[in-house]
């Protein structure tokens, strides 16, 4: 059997893809696939996710019933030679399966809805296999096996080779309204999104307070770290990048949830120390009372941002301070992710400037030195 559908796995979980063992006999292989049903219904009780629900709640039915089956054909004293096979299609199939549950548990809620059609379609192609594999097996012949049992099986091989992908219409609409928030943050005018838009985004991605979307934020980041391995065409296909998701998050968690206060800084970072950059002087009121939001803080020199710009890799530093170390002393990685820049252009971050004017506004913030009078001038609102 080709197994198309591992074209549509993340390349992280290709090693987990092991050839089943290398049994002569259907009896021990068919033991082995009962360890294999049992993963996934662990996995699938791991599983909290918000998205691909009903597709994973239908996989887990029907792992059930070949689990029930599987301990059925078990009680025989041995099994047709023919029935091999059918097992080891079966045994990959479970692998498939597992890990699918794996992705949905461990990825980010919105790099899974971004991908959404992808996983409803490995879905559909692991249950077409599923029923190819169930059919070549002898059941007629398994007399040992309780007919109701065998009915079962009967019923769930028409059920699967009838099934056709299905897509979630709430996540559909959900990722619809996601791309429209974006959009506004892409937007010439670099504005926010309504608040009530984002809680109701929110909401329906289970990212109900700060932590949640710290959480969100981490994995986020360590798959925009690991693009490679997307396969290509995943890649190609996605209609947003991983740098503007997580642009996104970052902002909605500020509007809904406020900033956490960040722990106290060093002086002076040690990027600080390799680039040179000098650090900006702060009224004294920031240094002593009021905490810097991490997102407000560039990663460099580990003070508020002025003039925020956006590297390759989607990270955000103080414009002096990125460039110094691009060009000054010649590096070519992102100092945060370490990862290597095709591209040096320092593109402005419009939504985290607007962020810091708010927060500098609502906090009385203003910067010393020559460009405190125009900070503050931009502060205040248009009438």
């Amino acid at each position: 059997m080709d197994h198309a559908w591992c074209g549509h796995l993340r390349k992280r979980y290709y090693a987990m893809l092991f050839a089943p063992p290398r049994e002569s006999e259907a009896l021990p292989l068919a033991k082995h696939l009962i360890a294999r049903s049992l993963d996934v219904l662990a996995e699938q009780k791991r599983n909290r996710c918000c998205v691909q629900r009903r597709n994973l709640l239908v996989l887990s039915r029907r792992v059930r019933i070949l689990f029930v089956f599987l301990e059925e054909i078990c009680n025989a004293s041995a099994l047709l030679p023919s029935a091999l096979l059918s097992l080891s299609e079966l045994h990959v199939v479970l692998q498939g399966i597992k890990l699918i549950f794996r992705e949905c548990t461990e990825s980010s809620r919105l790099c899974l809805l971004v991908d959404h059609r992808r996983l409803s379609k490995l879905s559909h192609m692991l249950t077409l296999d599923m029923a190819t594999s169930l059919e070549n097996l002898p059941l007629s012949l398994m007399e040992h096996v309780p007919w109701d049992v065998r009915e079962q099986v009967g019923l769930l091989i028409k059920q699967c080779k009838k099934v056709r992908m299905c897509l979630d219409p709430m996540e559909q609409r959900l990722w619809f309204q996601v791309r429209r928030a974006i959009s506004v943050l892409q937007g010439e005018r670099k504005s926010m999104p309504e608040q009530e838009n984002l809680r109701q985004i929110f909401s329906c991605l289970d990212l109900r307070n700060a932590s949640d979307c710290e959480r969100e934020i981490a994995k986020l980041e360590a798959a925009l770290e690991e693009e490679d391995l997307w396969e290509p065409s995943c890649v190609h296909e996605r209609e947003i990048s991983m740098a503007d998701l997580l642009r996104f998050v970052r902002h909605g968690r500020y509007l809904l949830y406020g900033v956490t206060e960040a722990p106290k800084a060093p002086h002076r970072s040690s990027l600080c120390k390799q680039t040179g950059a000098a650090l900006p002087q702060l009224a004294g009121k920031m240094e002593l009372d009021i905490p810097i939001p991490d997102d407000f803080r560039c990663p460099i020199t580990l003070e508020l941002m002025r003039d925020p710009v956006i590297v390759a890799t989607g990270h955000t530093y103080e414009r002096s301070a990125i460039a110094r170390w691009l060009f000054e002393t010649h590096h070519r990685t992102c100092p945060k992710s370490g990862i290597v820049l095709q591209d040096t252009t320092l593109v402005p971050n419009h939504a985290v400037r607007s962020l810091i004017r708010l927060w500098c506004s609502q906090n009385n913030v203003v910067l010393d030195g020559n460009r405190a009078s125009a900070i503050a001038s931009e502060l205040v609102p248009p009438p």
